[in-house]
């Protein structure tokens, strides 16, 4: 079972769980929740740590120890990351779940989001779920090559630094494309200074978009 940090209000209406990059773990993500707790008093909070420990006692989703071989991140190379998201899946459900009975809400009341490695697992996720997400919220993520889903209603928060370079811009503006044509409602917010990582810009983004899509 994962476990990571996580705040629970004395009377949870909504959650967030907030799926971290690689080589980081649950705290990394988690202190953004400081900020989100100002403007969403009945909000729980759970930021897992990923099941696999890798280099300096961080985590990581999946294996990535072929990553910066592939700098083009072709659509070939997409597909093998996305196979390892997929298989890591169950895991994930079974946190989700326990958080559902947890705090009795169902899964329309749950917003997830993923940084980077992170944004790839909380994609599948909810493209594999039965039913929809509150929203979904996708960091800089590792591009999916393809989307099968039923969970077309889940609205979708994009967000990358435009100087990123460990996603190479050729693979990261094919997500809102896909995204688009799979007839997901997506908004974007870009970053022109930022590199690989979540800005204040980004995190007012995000309570925006969390506060337009909320379900009291």
């Amino acid at each position: 079972m994962l476990s990571g940090p996580s705040f629970v209000p004395k009377e949870p209406q909504n959650a967030l769980i907030l799926f971290h990059g690689y080589g980081a773990d649950g705290e990394d993500l988690f202190t953004l929740t400081t900020e989100l707790k100002k403007h969403f008093k009945n909000m729980a909070f759970f930021a897992p740590n990923a099941p696999t420990i890798t280099f300096g006692g961080g985590y990581e989703w999946f294996s990535l120890d072929d990553y910066f071989s592939k700098p083009e991140l072709d659509i070939d190379y997409l597909k093998i990351l996305e196979t390892r998201a997929i298989e890591k899946l169950p895991i994930v459900e079974e946190y989700i779940s326990q958080i559902e009975n947890q705090l009795n809400i169902k899964r329309n009341h749950i917003f997830i989001a993923g940084f980077s490695q992170g944004g790839l697992i909380a994609a599948q996720t909810a493209f594999k779920s039965n039913t929809c997400f509150n929203g979904l919220i996708l960091m800089s993520p590792v591009p999916m090559a393809s989307i099968e889903s039923t969970a077309k209603k889940t609205p979708i928060l994009l967000t990358r630094g435009l100087q990123d370079t460990v996603i190479p811009p050729q693979a990261a503006q094919l997500v809102k494309p896909l995204l688009v044509r799979n007839n997901f409602s997506v908004t974007e917010s870009n970053d022109s200074l930022l590199g690989h990582g979540i800005s204040s810009q980004h995190v007012e983004a995000l309570i925006q978009f969390i506060q337009k899509h909320i379900k009291n």
